[in-house]
């Protein structure tokens, strides 16, 4: 039977599959070189722009690092205790001199943005978690406007209940330009761009993606970067 990756990315050398508690990696040819069965729950996947170092991402709150030149793990900790609600994204900076995480550190409603030196994976700064009513779900990078954006909720300080959802810039540490979004596209952006991340997978499809008005192959053709929804608005 055919593994049901939730995962799978592709570099110029090699296909990456990610399952529950396996990390596999294919040459082009499809033929399996090596796995690794480091994390529980690690279904998030992401590779430098110089395709030489994997970091997969536990919901548990555990990091794994890997070199794709040596194929062999560098580093593994965990950055939080909270456990469970570990699944919002991650990327590198564009010179992979940094590492961009969302975490969730006090509870699984509270969320921070850390930022790690990728030269040993140490924590360099962590930004927007002194806001309990503020929560980031997804960032990116614009290789064209080469600007960070960002998605994410405010909630309501009385009802704890989300009222205000955004799309923004992060610049200098800071949330700006912010647009106000729906909570319907705030809610389409924040699972499709899970599933694009994923490598538009089935499984993160079938999984993740409510929208099912929207069928995977039309998903695939959309623009689904953030730097276009803040354009529109």
């Amino acid at each position: 039977m055919a593994i049901k990756f939730w995962t799978y990315l592709e570099t110029d050398k090699y296909n990456i599959g990610l399952s529950s508690k396996t990390i596999y990696i294919y040459d082009k040819e499809g033929n399996e070189i090596i796995k690794f069965k480091d994390l529980s729950y690690g279904y998030m996947g992401c590779v430098s722009n110089n395709q030489e170092l994997l970091v997969v991402k536990s919901s548990e709150g555990r990091i794994a690092i890997y070199s794709l030149e040596k194929l062999e793990l560098i580093k593994k900790f965990r950055f939080s205790k909270v456990d469970g609600s570990q699944d919002d994204n991650f990327i590198f900076s564009p010179d992979d001199k940094y590492f961009f995480n969302i975490e969730r550190h006090v509870s699984s409603t509270k969320t921070a943005l850390s930022i790690y030196d990728t030269k040993d994976f140490t924590l360099h700064k962590r930004l927007l978690n002194d806001n309990d009513n503020l929560v980031i779900s997804v960032i990116e990078y614009d290789k064209e406007l080469k600007e960070y954006f960002v998605i994410g909720f405010i909630r309501n300080p009385q009802t704890k209940v989300a009222n205000e959802y955004f799309v923004c810039k992060l610049e200098n540490g800071k949330l700006n330009d912010i647009k106000y979004i729906s909570e319907s596209e705030y809610g389409f952006f924040r699972f499709a761009k899970a599933v694009e991340s994923a490598g538009f997978t089935e499984e993160s499809y079938k999984w993740l993606f409510i929208f099912k008005t929207v069928s995977l192959s039309s998903l695939k053709t959309m623009n689904l970067s953030l730097s276009n929804l803040w354009n529109q608005k």
